[in-house]
């Protein structure tokens, strides 16, 4: 998926579609950011994480925006647009992680036993659960991603996902749902791909 989000984005757009213009820079962004968010999230940075896991949403709900004639320069886009409708509690907690906002969570970040006594780690604290509930939320965005890169891609070539990659994104969206990490309000067909996923919580 992220070897077509970076076709995708790396392609010239007609300079009368501004609207594609802006969902092409936007696709970069979130590839550029893929690995740092990646690393964060697996080497238990999870502050930073969910800062970067705020933005990946952000940048999703902001190609949504374009593609329906909503976007307003200099304005966060709608946390609940598009593939994003059902994921504003997941925004929510993003944001509180991200503004250090939710004392008890940032806690729970980095305490550790200390003897008989708990007490702030310097080092950062692997969490099973936390690690695997981020990390499943940033495949589901790639997966939005590449969905909605698709249908920008159609937009002015007409090219489409090719049957791999079409069949990439539904097999990660049924290994997340397997595991009870995303559910869908309707199961995934491979030949549509709907991304009308949200992370369980």
């Amino acid at each position: 998926m992220v070897n077509f989000l970076s076709r995708i984005a790396g392609k010239p757009i007609p300079a009368d579609r501004e609207d594609v213009q802006g969902q092409a820079a936007l696709i970069a962004h979130f590839v550029q950011g893929i690995d740092l968010c990646e690393t964060a999230i697996v080497e238990g940075f999870y502050p930073q994480a969910a800062t970067l896991l705020r933005q990946q949403h952000e940048i999703i709900a902001a190609v949504e925006e374009f593609t329906v004639g909503r976007r307003k320069d200099g304005k966060t886009p709608h946390a609940t647009i598009g593939v994003l409708r059902d994921m504003g509690r997941t925004y929510g907690d993003l944001s509180g992680g991200a503004h250090v906002s939710h004392a008890n969570l940032l806690k729970n970040f980095v305490i550790m036993a200390i003897g008989e006594h708990d007490g702030p780690s310097l080092l950062p604290i692997y969490h099973h659960e936390i690690t695997l509930n981020f990390y499943a939320l940033h495949v589901s965005y790639i997966l939005m991603m590449a969905q909605l890169a698709g249908e920008v891609e159609n937009s002015v070539t007409g090219d489409t996902l090719n049957p791999d990659e079409v069949k990439l994104l539904f097999v990660g969206r049924q290994i997340l749902m397997d595991l009870g990490l995303i559910r869908f309000e309707e199961p995934p067909n491979p030949q549509e791909a709907p991304a009308k996923g949200c992370a369980t919580d």
